[in-house]
């Protein structure tokens, strides 16, 4: 991944979940929540992607 800020769809296609389970991520704070880019626009820092995906990889199901 070479952006820098990820829009909730972005990440939801990065990651197939749903832009709601995203929102429930950061709701549990399982999920860094997304910095304010416009008044209207937020998006995830890279390095908390990578974080979330990092942590992605060591669930055990």
């Amino acid at each position: 991944m070479s952006k820098q800020i990820y829009t909730y769809t972005e990440l939801a296609e990065a990651t197939s979940l749903s832009t709601r389970t995203l929102r429930r991520l950061v709701d549990r704070g399982e999920l860094a929540a997304p910095v304010r880019i416009t008044e209207y626009r937020v998006g995830f820092l890279a390095s908390d992607v990578e974080a979330f995906l990092d942590q992605l990889k060591k669930r055990v199901y």
